[in-house]
């Protein structure tokens, strides 16, 4: 009964944290953060609550250190990559962050020598990062080489591929497929629209 009201109070404490930085009541987010830490020190939520609070402040160097932490512990989590990533770049260490994503199959080369654009949106999501990193170093002949790799084939290419592969009813859509029905509509006369909807907005 003890540890189940400790931990009741713990998380009771860490909604009225989120709700003090919401409304940006720092000094209050800080004080009960203190005080949450102190009593769970192993509470990820606490401690990635603490470097919302810090980036809050604008004290990107302060949030790097807890930050690189948290990715340590769980390497195969991309948040904490990127959030610690966003600090460094933040303070303007843009080849820091760009370290920080070698071996993960992101040197231009092996993305523009690839046949097909990644699959899934995690991908998609650190190859966009490792462009704007490249366009904040001012490489940007690179950087535009990764946007160009994303969008060929254009997007409204993939979908229909993906139509193919699936084998799809056009004329009679049904459950999961209704949405790619829908989009395959689409495509037929607003293909331009679709690579404006579901490209990179970069451009």
């Amino acid at each position: 009964d003890t540890n189940l009201g400790g931990h009741q109070r713990t998380s009771h404490l860490l909604a009225v944290i989120e709700s003090d930085l919401k409304h940006q009541e720092f000094e209050s987010a800080e004080r009960r953060l203190k005080i949450v830490l102190k009593e769970c020190p192993e509470s990820v939520v606490a401690k990635i609550l603490w470097t919302n609070l810090l980036f809050a402040r604008g004290k990107f160097g302060e949030a790097t250190e807890p930050l690189l932490k948290l990715h340590k512990q769980y390497p195969e989590e991309p948040y904490f990559l990127k959030k610690l990533i966003e600090a460094e770049v933040r303070q303007g260490k843009y080849s820091k962050g760009l370290s920080r994503l070698e071996g993960k199959g992101t040197s231009v080369e092996n993305i523009v020598a690839q046949n097909s654009i990644p699959s899934f949106a995690q991908d998609i999501e650190v190859l966009i990062l490792k462009a704007r990193l490249l366009w904040g170093a001012k490489e940007y002949e690179k950087a535009l080489q990764i946007y160009g790799r994303l969008l060929t084939p254009s997007v409204h290419q993939v979908i229909k591929e993906n139509f193919r592969i699936k084998q799809l009813n056009y004329l009679y859509p049904t459950g999961e497929a209704s949405v790619w029905e829908s989009m395959s509509l689409l495509l037929q006369s607003e293909s331009e629209t679709i690579d404006k909807l579901m490209g990179p907005s970069f451009f």
